[in-house]
């Protein structure tokens, strides 16, 4: 098919088709090892576990919240674990919310 601008140029269509490869000669293997990407846990889950996400004791806890995470420095171990947490939020027992709020 000859297409003319400022010289003419020839087009060749190719209609033949292409072999399907069998599956025999495409050898999959699947050598990486399953990684069980775990569900998010909920604020009401963290909450009905009773535990203190800072010093780990169980008990009466409450939530600790912050405004931004980009404000926290990691400073602390309380801002660290909210950073890695990728939360503004902690659950926390009263002994340890009595020395964040000092």
């Amino acid at each position: 098919m000859p297409i003319k601008k400022s010289e003419t140029k020839y087009v060749t269509f190719y209609n033949e088709g292409f072999k399907r490869k069998s599956t025999k000669e495409i050898m999959c293997s699947d050598n990486l090892p399953n990684k069980f990407v775990g569900k998010n846990i909920t604020l009401a889950q963290r909450l009905k576990a009773r535990k203190c996400e800072l010093c780990g004791n169980k008990g009466e806890v409450m939530m600790h919240q912050v405004r931004s995470l980009k404000k926290l420095k990691g400073e602390n171990e309380r801002e660290r674990k909210m950073i890695a947490m990728n939360r503004k939020t902690l659950v926390v027992c009263n002994e340890c919310n009595q020395k964040i709020l000092k």
